[in-house]
């Protein structure tokens, strides 16, 4: 992944924890390592067409949690704002890709 949201740039990998057809595919990030962050995305079908979830998901587990405030220095109020407007912004634009 590399791309631009809002004004930051996110560049990084991401391993595939979990995928279920046709319903849900679970990333977590890497730079180097593996990060504490996971990304989601969900399908709901709809009278519509389908839906899709985007989620973004932060914070160690365990006793690292005690780090998790750092998470707050790049993924704050504002790069949370700049995502979810990246996401109403992109994803109605995968019908194009998909017909």
């Amino acid at each position: 992944m590399d791309e631009l949201v809002g004004r930051y740039r996110v560049k990084m990998k991401g391993i595939v924890t979990e995928v279920i057809p046709g319903k849900r595919v679970i990333w977590q990030m890497t730079k180097v390592i593996k990060l504490p962050a996971w990304l989601s995305l969900e399908l709901k079908d709809s009278d519509t067409g389908v839906n899709v979830i985007h989620t973004l998901k932060l914070g160690f587990q365990r006793l690292s949690k005690i780090l998790d405030p750092f998470l707050k220095l790049y993924f704050s109020k504002k790069f949370e704002e700049s995502l979810d407007e990246h996401a109403r912004f992109e994803f109605p634009k995968l019908v194009a890709v998909i017909d």
